[in-house]
């Protein structure tokens, strides 16, 4: 293939050559000059010259687009750490933070493996057979299009029959077979016969080759046209044939897209999950469940031929983290002290909410990556008016979020606001560049209600996830793919090729049936796929942490480390209400435990922390000297440095008769 990389050199010199002739002509006695046969051979020349070099500067801008916005879906890890570990307990930051660096280095060796074959390689409807192992495939970028498509083209040009008109390809059924049978054989052909001849600089380049297409078109006529491959995408990954950008531009842009499926999971399972077990299903992802269902979506298998759309990820990276996050939820089970023996959801609040609201932005920047960037090809009308449409569905989420948190629990939580916010991007991440800047705030709106009415749903279902991922990610991902079906508008700026029209512009319930059979085919391979994976996980290396562990904190018992070291704390485990203020023990104080055996942890936590609150137990000698003494509460296990421990067990023994529905003993553990 002719390299690129000579363009601007050689405009400059087929310009200069055609000024020089004009010049010399010009100054020739009359007759004497070059005839304007050869003039227009040397104005052809420099008009091939500017058209390579514009194909040349075109491919560069889109080219750094694409990384550039890759990068940023990059530093996405960043914000997903961020958010995870400041909503939950401190006791388990370091664990959060260590999955969230090494989920992308697993998803990164298992999709390098064979996950980008399987998802973009060519092959049948359901999977990639073609360049699976470690990106091997032939590949013929920075070709683009196909050739049945030029094909078709031309065919419209010289019949006038318009192929990629469904009725009209129906009516011609055997001759578009001819053209897809015509077109897979020049594939094979070219990819096979390509060979390497050496150019003038004496390196070796690849020859280009043509193939001759002859076909039958019914009340027409013969159609004969021989086609060159440089004309064409002839490679394995035939997928992405319409972005010319080079492959491993290619493969790291939709690589930051499988890390970022495979980190959802990892905030739904967090605070007792076993380090190993998560390493391990990040590679089921990466292999197994991401790619599969990303060939249906955007590696041209059953779905994408049935007309179903994501723009950018709703469901091909939202709803695939979240219904493999909610597969591992119902197989690990809730935390301690998470439910009462009533049903009764604890809250247990995070430990660092400016670590999660600094995550949030982060996010939020990192989706300018991710959504403007999926169109991979520096197109500057839809690049903008993406943006806009993310932005607004953001701002628009935040606040009907705070809103109806203000409503249902009494105060703006700030948990939900920030997670109104990342609702409101996951759900225009599918419809972001086929709505207007007005509908995208109307799915905002409805976006940040749902995480809100998500969220105390889950908790009603006894289903436990710390940070609210299914409720963002899940629930939000199904909504916003919906919603192309719903309010896809013609005028779009990034829906000037498909036009789909949802049912609000007129559109019918055939686009949203389209969206709905996607979403359900998503759920039905996702979620039992990963039930799967998660109960061999579980009987054969385990999936969660002894209760022990738990208690403690996976920081020490996973990693032997803490996030806070030297830092004493007061109280980890909460439910709800004020903070009170830090112990104060004596320096040196000797260090030992009380366990109240036989609790329900979550009704220990609440009745703490009644007595916590200010006024309920300040004047009760036997709380004061509990607590002037204790440096942490870890469910039922009361941590002291300082005081006598029989004085501290009596005292617990007391505070707590009467106030726990069940009988318990007090015990001390040196």
């Amino acid at each position: 293939m002719k390299s690129l990389r000579w363009a601007t050199p050689v405009a400059v010199v087929a310009l200069s050559l055609f000024v020089c002739t004009v010049s010399v002509w010009a100054q020739e006695p009359a007759g004497k000059g070059p005839s304007l046969e050869e003039l227009q051979k040397s104005l052809d020349a420099a008009n091939t010259a500017i058209s390579d070099l514009k194909g040349s500067s075109k491919l560069s801008a889109d080219t750094m687009w694409v990384m550039i916005t890759a990068f940023l879906v990059f530093f996405m890890n960043l914000g997903f750490a961020c958010v995870e570990s400041g909503f939950c307990r401190a006791k388990n930051a370091v664990n959060i933070l260590s999955k969230n660096f090494i989920v992308f280095a697993a998803t990164t060796i298992g999709f390098w493996l064979v996950g980008w074959g399987i998802m973009f390689g060519h092959g049948s409807a359901l999977l990639g057979t073609e360049g699976l192992a470690t990106v091997g495939g032939v590949d013929s970028s920075p070709n683009t299009g196909s050739l049945a498509n030029l094909i078709k083209a031309d065919i419209k040009d010289k019949f006038e029959i318009d192929l990629t008109d469904a009725e009209e390809a129906k009516k011609n059924e055997q001759l578009v077979a001819s053209i897809d049978e015509a077109s897979e054989k020049a594939r094979t052909t070219i990819t096979s016969n390509k060979r390497k001849i050496k150019n003038k600089e004496g390196k070796e380049e690849e020859a280009d080759v043509t193939f001759a297409v002859k076909l039958d078109v019914p009340g027409k006529g013969s159609f004969e046209k021989e086609y060159a491959a440089s004309s064409f995408y002839w490679g394995a990954y035939d997928a992405l044939n319409w972005t010319g950008v080079p492959l491993w531009a290619k493969f790291f842009f939709q690589l930051v897209f499988a890390g970022t499926a495979a980190t959802i999971v990892s905030g739904a399972v967090a605070e007792r999950i076993k380090y190993h077990s998560f390493i391990l299903f990040s590679f089921i992802m990466a292999i197994f469940i991401y790619p599969v269902v990303g060939h249906w979506i955007w590696g041209g298998g059953m779905l994408q031929a049935g007309g179903f759309f994501d723009f950018a990820g709703s469901t091909q990276v939202h709803s695939i983290g979240g219904w493999a996050a909610l597969a591992g939820i119902i197989i690990l089970g809730p935390r301690i002290g998470k439910y009462s023996a009533d049903g009764r959801a604890n809250a247990i609040p995070g430990h660092n909410l400016t670590a999660a609201t600094i995550g949030c932005f982060v996010l939020w920047f990192g989706w300018f990556g991710f959504n403007p960037g999926s169109t991979m090809a520096a197109d500057g009308g839809v690049i903008a008016e993406v943006a806009i449409t993310t932005n607004l569905a953001a701002c628009a989420a935040t606040l009907s979020a705070t809103v109806a948190a203000w409503l249902l629990l009494g105060k703006p939580d700030l948990g939900m606001t920030l997670n109104g916010c990342l609702a409101g991007l996951v759900a225009i991440t599918a419809p972001c560049a086929f709505v207007t800047p007005a509908a995208s705030v109307i799915i905002g709106l409805i976006a940040g209600v749902l995480v809100v009415l998500a969220v105390l749903m889950f908790d009603k279902l006894k289903l436990d996830d710390p940070v609210g991922a299914t409720s963002v990610h899940l629930v939000n991902g199904v909504f916003g793919t919906l919603c192309i079906g719903l309010f896809a508008a013609p005028s779009a700026a990034g829906n000037a090729a498909t036009k789909l029209t949802g049912l609000f512009y007129g559109g019918g319930m055939t686009q949203f049936l389209i969206q709905l059979q996607g979403v359900i085919y998503t759920a039905l391979y996702v979620f039992p796929v990963a039930i799967v994976a998660w109960l061999i996980l579980k009987y054969t290396v385990g999936i969660r942490v002894s209760p022990e562990e738990e208690i403690e904190g996976l920081d020490i018992g996973e990693h032997g480390n803490e996030a806070y070291y030297g830092f004493v704390l007061a109280r980890e485990t909460v439910t709800a209400g004020a903070e009170p203020k830090s112990a104060v023990v004596p320096p040196g104080g000797k260090r030992y435990s009380v366990v109240l055996e036989g609790v329900n942890n979550g009704d220990l936590m609440h009745a703490w922390n009644e007595m916590c609150q200010p006024g309920k137990s300040s004047a009760n000698p036997a709380f004061k000297q509990v607590y002037a003494n204790m440096t942490t509460v870890l469910d039922n296990k009361f941590n002291f440095r300082g005081g006598d421990p029989t004085a501290m067990k009596d005292n617990l023994q007391k505070l707590f008769e009467g106030k726990l529905p069940v009988k318990f003993t007090a015990k001390v553990h040196a």
